[in-house]
């Protein structure tokens, strides 16, 4: 793996992606931060030289519809939602249902899991649903499956 190691990165399981990955995080610069343009360059330098990389995994603030606009740039997005953190309307509102090739109910063993998936169930329509706890990587190999497929 090539890249900056830290945070929600020290609990990926990197052998078994493979050699040729590169993981990389953004860090927010402010309230009117556009991450997308350091993305798009981001993705750009880690494909060029001898050393192109199999697969890039992004990660955005994911806080809004700014993020959104990576779905121009990238081949699969994954939208991580917790239990307790607003129901469908907030986060349709923010534009992060609409961008989801996968989505991901982290934490499913806490109180509002169930309501959660029942709701991203009504939006998902063909689009999958993961249920993880990426703390005990519950569902974490079946997610990279997805991404990896």
């Amino acid at each position: 793996m090539k890249g900056i190691p830290g945070g929600d990165r020290l609990r990926v399981d990197f052998n078994r992606l493979g050699e040729n990955v590169y993981y990389r995080s953004l860090a927010i610069r402010g309230e009117d931060y556009h991450a997308v343009g350091d993305i798009v360059d981001l993705i750009g330098g880690a494909n060029e030289g001898e050393k192109a990389y199999d697969t890039l995994f992004v990660e955005t603030v994911g806080a809004g519809q700014n993020e959104t606009k990576i779905r121009d740039h990238v081949d699969s997005t994954v939208v991580v939602l917790t239990p307790g953190m607003g129901d469908s309307v907030q986060m349709d509102k923010a534009g992060m249902l609409e961008i989801a090739d996968i989505f991901v109910c982290n934490k499913a063993d806490h109180p509002g899991e169930h309501e959660l998936v029942r709701d991203l169930r009504d939006v998902a329509g063909r689009r999958k649903i993961v249920e993880t706890i990426a703390t005990h990587g519950k569902g974490v190999p079946e997610l990279l499956d997805l991404l990896l497929a």
